[in-house]
């Protein structure tokens, strides 16, 4: 595990030199707060959702093996001392085995990300061979962040800073995060995956990192560095929200993470969810009942083969993420089957 950085950290130095050249940290906000938005994007299963629920601190997006386990945008808000910073966990953007049809909808909403936030994180799986496909999104991601600053420059200057038309100013930076890097040997290998990617965007990637997501290791530096990054501008969320999921929606998410989790090459992606009690109890527990709806008998068989194990695994992860004690009952239907 690599030491935490601190205000002391070269990198940390540069950046705070570069900010007080920027006049996007001109004026603090007079809050005294700063907000990041933060898109996360790259290829299927490199980590994404690992990475953001590890600076959230809590489960908020699903992980498994089952590739494009995340299908739509999920977000996640890590607040700490005075800056907030908004994670935009994004679909797979390089298409799998899946109908091209399918994958393009999960690349769209994937790409549509980038104009809306202040800093994409392309997460690289290093184990896995640079190919052209990765390049050539390095580049997609670089050049789209640079012509949002440009359109941005043009707008500021055809737009008074004070009327209402005017647009919150984003940073668009691109970072490249290295993932898996405790796979990968020999460790000289990882200089020369940064080199191809940055040289493959004429360098237009601020920085890079390298990380173990699922280790921890080396997260806690990325997290310092965003800190750094924060723009003078309030918070969109108050301080102790995780993500903008409503109850129902996250207990669907743990839980769906759970399945694919043990089950990701026996069951579908389109299971359907359905949550038919949610009862908060005034001994501080929680009773959830949740339906899924998987699409054949079969499958069934399979989910009820496994559910003792996915009900208490997703126990602890709710408990977790609502902070009570939680008892889940879970049934599982064939569509074919008629609701109870």
């Amino acid at each position: 595990m690599t030491a935490n950085w601190d205000d002391s950290h070269p990198m940390i130095l540069r950046l705070k030199e570069e900010n007080k050249k920027n006049p996007l940290y001109a004026k603090p906000h007079p809050s005294g707060q700063r907000a990041l938005d933060v898109g996360i994007i790259g290829a299927p299963n490199a980590g994404k959702s690992t990475l953001m629920n590890i600076l959230v601190g809590s489960s908020v997006s699903a992980v498994s093996p089952k590739v494009n386990t995340t299908r739509r945008e999920m977000l996640g808000v890590m607040t700490r001392g005075s800056s907030q910073i908004v994670f935009h966990d994004t679909p797979g953007i390089i298409p799998s085995h899946e109908s091209k049809q399918f994958s393009r909808d999960l690349s769209v909403t994937a790409w549509s990300t980038l104009g809306s936030v202040d800093v994409a994180l392309l997460i690289v799986d290093a184990v896995k061979k640079i190919d052209d496909r990765i390049k050539d999104a390095a580049r997609r991601v670089t050049e789209q962040m640079k012509e949002n600053r440009e359109r941005q420059a043009l707008t500021l200057k055809q737009t008074s800073a004070s009327s209402s038309e005017a647009e919150q100013p984003r940073l668009y930076s691109s970072i490249l995060v290295l993932n898996k890097v405790d796979l990968v040997h020999p460790k000289d290998r990882l200089l020369e995956l940064s080199h191809t990617l940055n040289e493959a965007v004429q360098g237009e990637f601020q920085d890079t990192f390298m990380i173990a997501a699922a280790q921890e290791d080396g997260v806690s530096d990325l997290e310092e560095y965003l800190k750094e990054m924060a723009l003078p501008r309030p918070w969109e969320y108050p301080a102790n929200t995780k993500t903008d999921l409503d109850t129902e929606d996250l207990i669907a998410e743990i839980i769906r993470e759970k399945c694919f989790q043990r089950l990701h090459k026996e069951i579908p992606y389109r299971i359907r969810q359905r949550t038919r009690q949610l009862i908060r109890l005034d001994s501080g527990f929680t009773n959830i009942d949740q339906l899924i709806y998987v699409d054949t008998d079969s499958q069934k068989q399979v989910m009820f083969t496994a559910l003792r194990e996915i009900t208490q695994k997703a126990e602890a992860s709710l408990a977790e993420a609502l902070n009570c004690g939680v008892a889940l009952r879970i049934s599982i239907k064939a569509k074919k089957d008629s609701d109870p």
